[in-house]
């Protein structure tokens, strides 16, 4: 199974997060699906958002060959049709962060898969970075602060300015 933190951050949280990760690990993130292969990897992340409601950080501390692959079918979207993405993505040494959907209470989320996406097993050390999630997750509960999410029964983690802007919107 995965291990998750339901999370709520500003760019600039996720910024600082990204930063205490990179402590850890020399991270790259990497959105789902891009029209160019190349758009898919973010090395600009501190000087630019990350653009959508999801994205993926690499810890390339753990070695990983990416898969790429194009969108298409008979099923698939017009608007989704031939945009790349990286196929092997759940099996990777790869961190998710899920965005809170705007207008809403509800919270992200940062998620580690680990074997449940990953049926053949992981090609990489996962007693190891096991201890760096565990290292990420700590960093959270020290620097961010519980608030009851009020469309779902758990508690989450609410960043520094996310929680300045939550306190305001309150008022």
């Amino acid at each position: 199974m995965g291990r998750q933190l339901p999370i709520v951050a500003t760019w600039h949280d996720e910024v600082q997060l990204l930063r205490f990760i990179q402590t850890l690990s020399p991270i790259l993130p990497f959105v789902s699906h891009a029209s160019q292969i190349d758009d898919l990897w973010l090395p600009d992340w501190e000087q630019h958002e990350i653009p959508g409601q999801q994205y993926s950080i690499w810890l390339k501390a753990f070695p990983w060959t990416p898969e790429y692959r194009q969108t298409g079918g008979p099923r698939c979207p017009t608007a989704s049709l031939g945009l790349w993405y990286i196929a092997n993505s759940n099996d990777a040494p790869v961190i998710e962060i899920t965005r809170r959907f705007a207008g809403t209470e509800s919270g992200g989320r940062i998620y580690w898969a680990h074997s449940f996406c990953a049926p053949q097993g992981l090609a990489y050390d996962k007693e190891a970075f096991k201890k760096i999630v565990t290292r990420i997750w700590s960093w959270i509960r020290r620097n961010a602060r519980r608030k009851r999410d009020v469309e779902h029964v758990s508690d989450s983690y609410f960043f520094p300015e996310a929680w300045i802007n939550s306190s305001k919107q309150a008022n």
